[in-house]
């Protein structure tokens, strides 16, 4: 395993962690009424929405 590879891994993985935690805060931010941010979170939930479709051409590449 070279050394690029092991960069794009630690990028996927980063990816994928910042895309969960950012949908999954925004679905928090929907459903809980007492914060009352249901705008915001959609937003939030999209931002993770798009870095998750994001992590499909990183892992198999663009051929």
């Amino acid at each position: 395993m070279t050394f690029r590879e092991k960069k794009e891994n630690f990028i996927t993985l980063i990816f994928g962690i910042l895309g969960g935690m950012l949908f999954g805060l925004g679905m928090c931010m929907c459903m809980l009424s007492e914060w009352d941010l249901f705008r915001e979170g959609i937003l939030v939930g999209i931002v993770g929405i798009l870095l998750l479709v994001c992590l499909i051409p990183l892992c198999k590449g663009l051929k």
